[in-house]
């Protein structure tokens, strides 16, 4: 991951990553599994509050559009703890 951006877009974030992600909607997944099943445990706990997530590649960026259940906010800099969390994890096996 050579950057990551996170902006806020109304209730949603949107993190832009810039460098070498091999597999955006594995990324996604990941994510997913973290959040979900308590795999990694990520240090911030944010995950769990993602309702949504959009996944889009941008050139060589990856960008996901995450949104929280309606009349809740999430945490950039849990987010950020996150993201970099899932990032420097291995790859997951497919399944």
């Amino acid at each position: 991951m050579d950057s990551l951006k996170i902006e806020r877009d109304g209730s949603a974030l949107v993190v832009r990553i810039a460098g070498p992600v091999r597999n955006p909607q594995g990324f996604y997944d990941a994510v997913k599994a973290c959040r979900r099943t308590g795999v990694w445990s990520c240090p911030s706990g944010e995950c769990v509050r993602i309702e949504g997530c959009d996944v889009q590649q941008d050139g060589d960026a990856v960008v996901l559009r995450l949104t929280p259940p309606a009349g809740q906010t999430l945490s950039a800099a849990g987010i950020d703890e996150c993201v970099r969390y899932v990032v420097d994890r291995p790859a997951a096996g497919s399944g």
